[in-house]
């Protein structure tokens, strides 16, 4: 999988994103694996609008279907969630919160108001990823296991940073 062209391919068609998860940890300085490249989007009719027709170029279709084909649309991505797509670039997760069982959650704006984002210029694109203390929280407020051992590392490197 290329993460660096689904990154430029998001860019040129213009969505409003940041890069979250593992690719997100790695350009960090974790030694991360992920098999997978998670966006938190901007839930707005137009970054919606825009968000379908990237995917439908690329022929996405819901994970985990168990066989079925499902298709995106753009009701689903107006109401907002956390949408894990099949495409021909890979497996693309496109989130409208970071969040948890217990309704704790942050939408796009709220990292972007609290200067929780990077700016990085990949393949001469300029993006928003989580900055360290960005991704570290919303490593935090999504307090899932798996995630534990990640949480571990970005703290370590914080700790670098910081010294």
């Amino acid at each position: 999988m290329n993460f660096e062209h689904i990154i430029q391919e998001l860019h040129f068609a213009e969505i409003d994103f940041i890069l979250i998860g593992g690719v997100c940890a790695a350009l960090h300085g974790a030694s991360i694996t992920t098999y997978d490249i998670d966006f938190l989007y901007r839930n707005s009719e137009e970054n919606n609008q825009k968000i379908l027709d990237f995917l439908l170029t690329v022929n996405a279709s819901h994970r985990g279907q168990a066989g079925k084909v499902i298709l995106p649309d753009i009701k689903q991505l107006n109401k907002g969630g956390q949408f894990l797509f099949k495409t021909d670039l890979g497996e693309i997760d496109m989130l409208s919160f970071i969040g948890n069982t217990n309704k704790v959650y942050y939408e796009y704006d709220y990292y972007i108001q609290n200067k929780l984002v990077d700016e990085i210029e990949i393949l001469n694109s300029k993006i928003c990823m989580l900055s360290l203390d960005g991704l570290i929280g919303s490593k935090q407020v999504a307090n899932r296991k798996k995630d534990e051992l990640h949480l571990l590392h970005l703290k370590a490197l914080k700790d670098q940073e910081n010294q």
